[in-house]
């Protein structure tokens, strides 16, 4: 109370140090445009009298201030021509370890959903190759878009590396295996995320990785059909490998740290659906301060991308419509 009463009862000096501090901030102001046109001290002692009496010195303001042009938003009157598709290629496993999984995703045919959901949705300039393989590509690169073949390649190496790191949280093969073609789903929609950036030259800011984490994530959610826990165990695999990492690694990398993109993923989660997701807050897997923001974010990036994406839709139809199996 004796601190209120401090504020409230010296209103007066509170208003002669804002006049003091406002004719600082003119005085500096003065002095740094003599800095720029070299004043002799004579007119500084001058301008400091000035601004000390109440006249604030004048600043020119442009008749005419230029302002931003906006991107263009499509319109339905602009609707792109449908010249091309996703191709899913299941190229020969060379390696005979990767041979269960080649079958794993083959029978599952949740990757043939996905790219059936893309074609349904998209209408493409060009064809785009996605290509399931344990090539000499993924022994460099991993999972990855190659932007001259225009090209997803999506390889088993990575799978298998999920299916090592689930098996130390989950009991059974099918639990395995569902999370491993959840992850990879994940890791497809991202780099269709890259690859529409490419071939639609997509306006974006902020990193590019980013934003392909936004898409993957968006657009299994709005899928439904229990799509959004794909994106749940995508947000685990990152977690998981998080907490293999020292505090300071990869903070070089074009990608945002694993623990961070996790978080971002249940974010989107949690957004979309709190009441059906609340358990994320509850668990405390997704912090409560974070959460507090996501259906905001949710609300803002699902608007950002229906504008980027609305004249390449096919009729506004969601880009997976199979039920998850």
């Amino acid at each position: 109370m004796a601190r209120r009463a401090a504020w409230t009862g010296d209103l007066q000096g509170l208003s002669q140090q804002y006049q003091r501090t406002k004719a600082f901030f003119w005085l500096s102001l003065s002095v740094f445009g003599c800095f720029l046109s070299a004043c002799s001290d004579t007119e500084i002692a001058q301008k400091a009298v000035r601004t000390e009496q109440g006249t604030q010195p004048q600043i020119a303001i442009p008749e005419e201030v230029p302002k931003p042009q906006p991107l263009p938003v499509p319109t339905q009157a602009s609707k792109a021509r449908d010249l091309g598709d996703f191709k899913l290629v299941y190229a020969s496993v060379e390696k005979p370890e990767y041979q269960n999984l080649e079958q794993v995703f083959k029978t599952s045919g949740q990757i043939d959903s996905l790219v059936a959901g893309l074609n349904k949705t998209l209408a493409l300039p060009t064809d785009i190759t996605i290509r399931m393989t344990d090539g000499s590509n993924c022994s460099k690169s991993g999972t990855h878009y190659r932007l001259s073949q225009k090209e997803i390649v999506l390889c088993y190496q990575d799978a298998s590396r999920y299916a090592q790191e689930f098996s130390k949280h989950l009991k059974s093969e099918a639990e395995i295996a569902t999370a491993v073609l959840d992850v990879s789903s994940w890791d497809l929609l991202h780099e269709t995320g890259h690859a529409l950036i490419s071939v639609l030259q997509l306006p974006i800011t902020g990193r590019e990785e980013d934003v392909a984490d936004e898409i993957a994530t968006l657009k299994l959610i709005e899928a439904g059909n229990g799509w959004d826990q794909a994106a749940m165990n995508a947000a685990k695999e990152f977690a998981y490998t998080a907490q293999q990492q020292s505090s300071t690694k990869e903070l070089w990398d074009v990608h945002a740290l694993d623990q961070q993109r996790s978080y971002n993923i249940l974010c989107f989660v949690y957004g979309s659906n709190p009441k059906k997701h609340a358990s994320l807050v509850q668990k405390g897997t997704l912090p409560e301060a974070r959460a507090n923001t996501c259906v905001d974010e949710y609300a803002q990036k699902t608007a950002s991308w229906n504008t980027l994406l609305s004249a390449y839709l096919k009729n506004q139809a969601r880009p997976i419509t199979t039920p998850k199996s």
